[in-house]
């Protein structure tokens, strides 16, 4: 299970931290959700997916909204964790 943050940068925009609750009592970051900088024309840079997610040392991937990333690194992690 992971417990989720709401933090701001100092630059101005929002992120979450994901932590494990299940190792032990000391919280291991495991996830993050952070917005997307790809804008523009290039239709390579999916515009649609406004945000990153990453799960400790895999390859980051883009979502469409916080919800669904958070849902999709609780997946992640429960299979990575049996």
């Amino acid at each position: 299970m992971i417990r989720w943050v709401r933090t701001r940068h100092e630059n101005g925009f929002v992120f979450y931290e994901g932590y494990d609750i299940d190792k032990s009592m000391m919280d291991t970051r495991v996830a993050t959700i952070y917005p997307s900088d790809a804008k523009g024309a290039n239709p390579h840079n999916k515009p649609n997916k406004k945000y990153v997610c990453r799960y400790e040392d895999h390859a980051a991937f883009r979502c469409r909204t916080v919800k669904d990333g958070k849902l999709n690194l609780e997946t992640i992690h429960a299979s990575a964790t049996r």
